[in-house]
C-alpha cells in the first residue's frame, strides 16, 4: 500500500470527511458515501487507522443528520 494512503488514513480529518460526505449523500445523490466509507474501512482493516467502531459511528451520525436535514 502506498505510504500516502497510510498518511491519509491516519489523519483525524478523514473522519470529518466521512461525516460530511455521508451527510451530503441525503441531499446530493451523487455524493459517493458508500465508496468513501468502504475505502476507509479497507484502510482501517489494513492499517488499524481509523478505528473501525469510530468510523461506523461517524458514518452513521453523518447519514442520520443528512436525513434529518433533508
Amino acid at each position: 500500500m502506498p505510504h500516502y494512503f497510510d498518511a491519509v488514513a491516519a489523519s483525524p480529518s478523514i473522519l470529518a470527511v466521512v461525516f460530511v460526505v455521508a451527510g451530503l449523500d441525503a441531499l446530493l445523490p451523487f455524493m459517493p458515501s458508500e465508496s468513501t466509507v468502504l475505502a476507509c474501512g479497507v484502510a482501517a482493516a489494513s492499517t488499524g487507522r481509523p478505528h473501525v467502531a469510530l468510523l461506523i459511528l461517524v458514518a452513521a451520525a453523518g447519514a442520520w443528520l443528512g436525513d434529518v436535514v433533508s
